[in-house]
């Protein structure tokens, strides 16, 4: 069994991320707006790609950018969408 300081120490670290990824979500949503906001929510696996190529020295394949690709086409087609259903009306 693990020691209370060891413990405490992975609750923190558990809470810890949780409460500073709530409170940047919050941020976002409200300098963005929700619609905008839930776009964003699609690049996080290109982020954790740029993320690992920088911090663990990992190579993205190509098919890593293949979806990056992927991901960046449909955030720009929903984010033009959503800029021209809100623009007619």
């Amino acid at each position: 069994t693990p020691s209370a300081p060891i413990a405490l120490s992975v609750l923190y670290s558990a809470l810890g991320s949780l409460l500073l990824a709530y409170a940047g979500w919050s941020y976002v949503v409200t300098r963005l707006g929700a619609a905008r906001a839930g776009a964003t929510m699609h690049l996080m696996p290109a982020i954790g790609v740029g993320l690992a190529a920088l911090f663990l020295g990992e190579y993205p394949r190509w098919y890593h950018f293949a979806g990056i690709a992927l991901i960046l086409g449909g955030v720009a087609l929903s984010t033009f969408r959503v800029a021209a259903v809100s623009s007619s009306r």
